[in-house]
């Protein structure tokens, strides 16, 4: 559900009009239409915190992109301590982001120093939703994309013929894919590797891989040209 569709769902629920709601947070009824609507989208972050809290939830019930069907995994390449340079960059203490993502304050604090390395998942997607971060916190995994034995390409095969990659636009980071075929690879195996050589052997299969997603890609396309 998007962000659209939760600002309606949730007024809905409160038993509030467009323009109950316009004159809480002190905007016209047409930008609410057009909130909910679609038209008007990424509301600025002051906007969403005044419509949760007047329709009465965290905002990240409002905003969380969470997924129950869609696993998520941490980014390993990430330092978590960079939150504190996104945060101050919006202008952000560290209670109001403890208020707006859900996180213990104390818990906020110890990512920021260090002394607690990762955040529980939930968080990260909420960190992703936020700050956009690049590179991300966490990324979405395809369930059951790397079990088994398969080999890289059959694996990319997985993500093509799933529709997660189309000649318009790519759902995943194609080097977050490769990054986590490597990383199970090397664990399968108990192969100790470091950042970079992750990096090298991701350089080398983007340069295996991309011919095989070219041709996938424009194989799809043609498809459903056809299909029209």
């Amino acid at each position: 559900m998007e962000l659209n569709e939760r600002i309606k769902l949730y007024r809905e629920k409160c038993s509030m009009t467009k323009s109950e709601l316009a004159r809480a947070i002190g905007v016209s009824p047409s930008y609410i239409t057009k909130l909910e609507s679609g038209e008007k989208a990424n509301p600025s972050l002051e906007i969403q915190f005044k419509i949760a809290k007047t329709l009465g939830i965290p905002l990240t019930e409002l905003t969380s992109s969470i997924k129950s069907d869609v696993r998520y995994t941490l980014n390993n390449n990430v330092d978590f301590r960079d939150i504190k340079k996104y945060r101050e960059k919006l202008n952000l203490s560290q209670e109001t982001l403890s208020e707006l993502i859900g996180i213990k304050l104390e818990d906020l604090k110890g990512l920021e120093a260090g002394t607690i390395p990762n955040p529980r998942i939930d968080f990260a997607v909420r960190l992703n939703d936020l700050f956009k971060p690049d590179p991300p916190f966490c990324y979405e995994q395809i369930s059951e994309l790397f079990n088994g034995t398969g080999t890289l390409a059959e694996s990319l095969n997985k993500i093509l013929n799933n529709g997660v990659y189309q000649s318009t636009e790519c759902r995943l980071d194609k080097k977050l894919i490769l990054n986590s075929y490597i990383q199970r690879f090397a664990d399968d195996r108990n192969i100790t590797l470091t950042i970079k050589d992750k990096l090298e052997i991701c350089d080398f299969l983007t340069q295996v891989i991309d011919p095989l997603l070219e041709h996938k890609v424009m194989e799809i396309s043609n498809k459903n040209t056809n299909k029209e």
